[in-house]
């Protein structure tokens, strides 16, 4: 199976006041672990199991398990411990990508994975990244190249905890052209092939309130 890790670049810029008040989120709902087929559960824990650095998952949670062209689209954080550092607190990370299901030569099933992993970061606008934290901040934005849906290509994602937030739209800054992401549970999605960009640097992302009000702009690293 192959797949393709990516690093979080995020640029967030706050541009409106919110009329929630402080401490106003959106609470996402984990999904219970047997809502996720045991072989995408099992591609994303030996990962972390067989991995170099000495991490230990201690706990991957589930936010979104969605159909997305001819296979799924799942959402999950992950928070990692490293025993040869127990001063060190937790890592969280966020988990995402394509997954599709097939079957091998003997009829068995099979999953077939496209998906990436990374720190939490922000990168406030100035390009200097900070860590982000899923408990205090309402937006984040992921890029990675993973596949996000029948076609190869970019794919996008995040979490937006600002109950305020309705739409959010991924923009190519050369041509114009724009996709508006999927939203569920706390957490929205897109696939970018139709914005036929060349690097992250040529994604613009804005998202609004209902009556069309620009909440949040910002830009890949």
């Amino acid at each position: 199976m192959s797949r393709s890790f990516y690093t979080i670049s995020t640029i967030l810029v706050i541009c409106s006041f919110l009329t929630c008040v402080p401490g106003c989120t959106v609470k996402p709902v984990p999904l219970n672990k047997d809502d996720v087929p045991l072989g995408i559960t099992e591609e994303i824990e030996e990962f972390y199991r067989l991995n170099p650095r000495g991490w230990r998952l201690k706990e991957l949670t589930y936010y979104v398990f969605e159909p997305e062209g001819d296979g799924y689209i799942v959402i999950a954080l992950a928070s990692i411990t490293i025993p040869r550092l127990p001063a060190e607190p937790d890592r969280e990370e966020f988990v995402s990508g394509f997954f599709k299901e097939t079957t091998d030569w003997e009829g068995n099933q099979v999953w077939t994975a496209n998906w990436g992993r990374g720190a939490l970061q922000l990168s406030p606008y100035g390009h200097e990244k900070s860590e982000a934290s899923f408990s205090k901040d309402k937006l984040s934005i992921v890029l990675g190249d993973y596949r996000s849906s029948t076609r190869t290509g970019w794919g996008s994602a995040g979490w937006v905890r600002d109950p305020n937030v309705t739409k959010i739209e991924l923009i190519n800054i050369n041509s114009g052209k724009t996709v508006t992401a999927k939203i569920k549970n706390g957490f929205w999605w897109a696939d970018l092939y139709d914005l036929d960009i060349q690097s992250s640097s040529d994604v613009k992302i804005v998202a609004y309130s209902d009556s069309g009000k620009v909440l949040y702009e910002g830009y890949y690293n």
